[in-house]
């Protein structure tokens, strides 16, 4: 009996943790709502700042994160009680929020675009470069409609510039030059890193580059040699200066060359190697120089370099 006894008091206490009064359920469904909220407001501070900077590559990498905040404020202003105090949290967290990512959204859909293009350019691949710029017309009219109808403040002008410029190199086969003779396929952050070395040109209202397929397979070899030797520098034992290093590689003798080089202490990255750039008075130097008009793109490991022609 008294185990019995027992038994069914551990049972009620068990089934007594398990209830919560709806007061405290309430509480805490707002509570998460606003943590939620206030979290979104955050982000939102920071998108608005990425916005106003005018540079699109920052405003792709945290679109995807940012939206996903949107969703988890939604969920949770959704679960609250009471149709006016989930208007209020809508209202205060989740419009504005919504409104900032629609001001980019077709900017963004954009530069996503503009990079599938560049690698089907660099694979060669006429027919879809073709098919997806039809589509980026498409993108671009429905952009300008749906912002007028819902009166979007506009975006920067270097930012809208920008793509445009990108645009016309696509659309004039000036963007890329493939080598199909190589055995070579540029990263993701590779494209990333030359789109962000064209966007800081174009702020400095220098000419864009094309990418060299070609050139990029060398920037990579230079990278591979720096980290095999554990040096950093524009000088190689084996494959000499810049110049010499382009020639022996069978890239046309260039009027002008220059180079940057690079060395992380993690992997390197296209956001780390534009920082390097921008606070470095020599590496700008290079980079603006008006006569380039060629560039290849190369990384291994945390080495990366930069080469830039005039031809």
């Amino acid at each position: 009996m008294k185990k019995k006894k027992l038994v069914g008091l551990g049972l009620g206490f068990m089934l007594a943790l398990g209830v919560l009064p709806a007061q405290e359920v309430h509480a805490s469904v707002n509570s998460t709502a606003v943590q939620q909220g206030e979290k979104l407001a955050y982000q939102l501070r920071g998108f608005n700042k990425l916005i106003e900077s005018g540079d699109i590559y920052d405003v792709n990498r945290s679109y995807d994160s940012f939206s996903r905040q949107i969703q988890a404020a939604e969920k949770a202003v959704g679960r609250v009680s009471g149709s006016s105090k989930r208007k209020a949290l809508s209202k205060k967290y989740v419009t504005p929020a919504k409104v900032a990512r629609e001001r980019v959204i077709y900017e963004v859909s954009q530069y996503r675009l503009m990079k599938v293009i560049g690698k089907d350019a660099l694979l060669n691949r006429v027919t879809y470069v073709d098919s997806n710029l039809k589509k980026l017309d498409r993108l671009k009219k429905r952009a300008v409609e749906i912002k007028k109808a819902g009166k979007y403040k506009a975006v920067p002008a270097v930012m809208t510039g920008y793509l445009s410029e990108t645009e016309k190199l696509q659309k004039t086969n000036r963007f890329a030059v493939p080598d199909l003779s190589l055995n070579h396929t540029l990263t993701s952050d590779e494209l990333d890193s030359f789109l962000l070395l064209n966007q800081d040109r174009y702020r400095s209202k220098k000419p864009l580059m094309t990418l060299s397929e070609k050139l990029s397979y060398i920037a990579q070899m230079k990278s591979k040699d720096m980290h095999s030797t554990g040096i950093l520098s524009q000088y190689s034992s084996k494959y000499g200066d810049v110049g010499q290093m382009i020639m022996k590689f069978g890239f046309q003798q260039p009027n002008e060359a220059g180079i940057l080089v690079y060395k992380f202490t993690t992997a390197s990255n296209a956001k780390a190697q534009r920082e390097l750039w921008r606070n470095n008075a020599s590496l700008k130097n290079v980079l603006y120089h008006p006569a380039f008009n060629y560039a290849g793109v190369g990384s291994y490991r945390s080495y990366a370099t930069h080469l830039f022609v005039n031809i």
